[in-house]
């Protein structure tokens, strides 16, 4: 895997462990893949705080703009 990857996830996500996404995030560090996590404390699976679920937007729209407009 090359591909620029955000990973995004609630530190309660029940759905989704939090535990997976680290592992995820790691392997690509380790292969050199251009990656980067963000664990929101206190949410789960749906993101219920107004603030996090702002932050995620801009998180996802900054990292298109950085990997998407050349």
């Amino acid at each position: 895997m090359k591909t620029p990857t955000l990973v995004i996830v609630g530190e309660r996500d029940a759905e989704c462990p939090s535990s997976q996404s680290y592992e995820f995030w790691h392997a690509l560090k380790t292969l050199g893949v251009p990656t980067q996590l963000i664990v929101y404390p206190g949410e789960g699976h749906l993101f219920l705080k107004p603030e996090n679920q702002a932050d995620r937007m801009d998180q996802t729209v900054d990292w298109f703009d950085k990997y998407l407009k050349k």
